[in-house]
């Protein structure tokens, strides 16, 4: 079980929204579907931007999971 929850989540930089679609792109062919997204180093607008860039390509295909810690106070 610990296995198959590690496979569907992946860990992304706080990087651009092109990086984020390399590591998407080659991740979802090894099977993960819920990507976590590292926020909080750009603006808030700029993570904003980032977010709709990557639903626009990929909407309900995969899950985008925000992690700010404490980058938004």
């Amino acid at each position: 079980f610990h296995h198959a929850v590690k496979r569907l989540k992946q860990w992304l930089s706080s990087g651009a929204a092109e990086e984020d679609m390399q590591v998407i792109d080659e991740r979802r062919l090894q099977g993960f579907s819920h990507f976590m997204l590292k926020m909080g180093s750009a603006s808030v607008r700029e993570d904003i931007a980032r977010i709709a860039i990557l639903e626009k390509r990929y909407g309900d295909g995969i899950r985008l999971i925000a992690d700010a810690n404490q980058g938004w106070t």
